[in-house]
């Protein structure tokens, strides 16, 4: 009898971990342990195969589970049940997606995956790079940089597509995965299909952010979010998963990430929530800043274009900042475009000067102190009959971005629409640290800009006069 006990109890927990993925967890991880994320998205990899939902993002902080469950436990039960299926798993690095890789390997082969799921089995490519079944079916681990050339995916993992901050802020490689994503992950989806991204939600406009703009604006697929930050309630004193990391923990992490008043790391890497990180000593704040924008480009009579130049073209280089913005009607300044970028001389030269004469500006504004000449030759390079300006920092930086900060609280500068980059600036930016590229072009416009209306035109202070291919540049402004 006994023995007859224990056949049907090993049948049941064999079936139940055959039809359940948190079941078929608890069989090959001895000890495995959940949090309500983890349950929650147990629930939906599930409906996930049995093709009820096809699109998922899943937010929730470092070291709670969700890579072990989604790119190794999750796709080798999917393979069990379905063995002819394709999945790729995809990191910001072709390292990351080896791990994972590695790791589901690890559970279809064991000796507990052949027990529930008999007959179903390892096939002739058992690389880490790619391993396939005996019927078939594959997991394919690729980087973001690398190609997905005639290879389909049934289910398409994106775990971790950004690295650090430093990635996570810069617009250039936010684009190249998002064009990533778009040309080369996406069109490999098979016509039975589902999509999961996995992350840490490092920036409102990264892939987890663009895909949720898309979809709440009707023109992407529908996804669902699963969003977990590590502290909850009222008072951010509810950790997520008190087993792991109590709370004493998690406040501990908290004060030492927001120690030096700059909330941004923790608010986006441990709660999710990338809009909300600013510094408690920035001069501007995302509410000020959201409070005074509006949606429409008002008539502005004096329009100006300023350039915060960079001097290389590195992949470490600064971008050149460079902002468009004027004096409307009513007396209020408007910043209407950002096109700030990394280029070449040459390359944010044109750049700049390609904004000048879209917006139909009036000057185009630089810095001289460092290198003004180079930058006054370059632009007139380009288009010799571009009026620019050159303004001279006499001040600190703190000195000078003060009363631009100030005229943002006074409700007298509106963003025409978002400007993410720039605004993120702005609101992460504590004086005393160097100051980055927008936010310095923005400061030399609106600089230049309130001087303009003081002094209405040619009543500047100036320190000199500087010609360049017989255009009187109409000197240097003491900022």
């Amino acid at each position: 009898m006994d023995e007859r006990r224990a056949i049907l109890q090993e049948a049941r927990k064999l079936i139940g971990a055959r039809d359940s993925l948190l079941e078929f967890a608890r069989l090959l991880v001895p000890g495995y342990m959940v949090n309500p994320a983890l349950l929650e998205t147990i629930e939906a990899f599930e409906a996930i195969e049995r093709g009820e939902l096809n699109r998922l993002i899943v937010i929730m902080p470092p070291r709670h589970g969700k890579s072990m469950l989604l790119s190794q436990l999750a796709p080798a039960w999917y393979l069990g049940r379905n063995p002819t299926r394709q999945v790729v798993n995809a990191g910001y690095g072709i390292d990351i997606a080896l791990e994972h890789s590695r790791k589901a390997r690890g559970f279809f082969t064991s000796e507990e995956f052949r027990r529930v799921f008999p007959g179903v089995g390892q096939g002739q490519q058992t690389s880490a790079g790619q391993w396939d079944t005996n019927q078939n079916g594959r997991y394919y681990a690729v980087g973001i940089d690398g190609g997905l050339t005639g290879r389909g995916m049934h289910l398409g993992i994106i775990d971790d597509p950004v690295k650090n901050r430093r990635e996570a802020d810069s617009l250039l490689i936010r684009d190249h995965d998002w064009g990533w994503y778009i040309s080369t992950f996406y069109p490999r989806r098979a016509p039975i299909n589902a999509i999961i991204v996995i992350m840490t939600h490092w920036h409102e406009d990264d892939l987890a952010g663009r895909l949720i703009k898309q979809m709440e604006s009707g023109l992407g697929d529908k996804w669902r979010v699963i969003h977990y930050p590590m502290l909850s309630g009222k008072n951010e004193d509810i950790p997520l998963w008190p087993e792991q990391f109590p709370l004493e923990y998690c406040l501990a992490t908290k004060k030492a990430m927001t120690a030096t008043g700059n909330t941004r790391d923790w608010e986006s890497l441990q709660q999710g929530r990338p809009s909300a990180g600013s510094s408690a000593n920035a001069l501007w704040t995302q509410d000020c800043i959201d409070k005074n924008r509006v949606h429409e480009r008002p008539t502005m009579p004096q329009v100006a274009v300023a350039i915060d130049p960079s001097t290389t073209n590195k992949s470490t280089s600064d971008e050149a900042g460079i902002i468009a913005g004027g004096i409307g009607e009513d007396g209020h300044l408007y910043i209407i475009e950002d096109r700030s970028l990394r280029a070449s001389p040459q390359g944010w030269a044109a750049e700049a000067i390609g904004s000048f004469k879209r917006n139909q500006a009036d000057r185009l504004i630089y810095e001289s102190n460092q290198g003004g000449d180079m930058v006054a030759l370059t632009l007139a390079t380009v288009d010799p009959m571009v009026p620019t300006f050159g303004v001279h920092a006499s001040r600190g930086k703190r000195t000078r971005a003060e009363p631009v900060a100030a005229l943002y609280s006074q409700g007298f500068v509106h963003h025409v629409g978002p400007f993410p980059e720039l605004e993120s600036q702005m609101t992460s930016w504590i004086p005393g640290e160097p100051s980055p590229d927008r936010m310095d072009a923005l400061v030399w416009l609106i600089s230049y800009l309130i001087e303009h209306m003081a002094h209405q035109e040619q009543t500047f202070v100036m320190d000199t006069v500087e010609e360049f291919g017989g255009i009187d540049t109409t000197g240097v402004m003491q900022v």
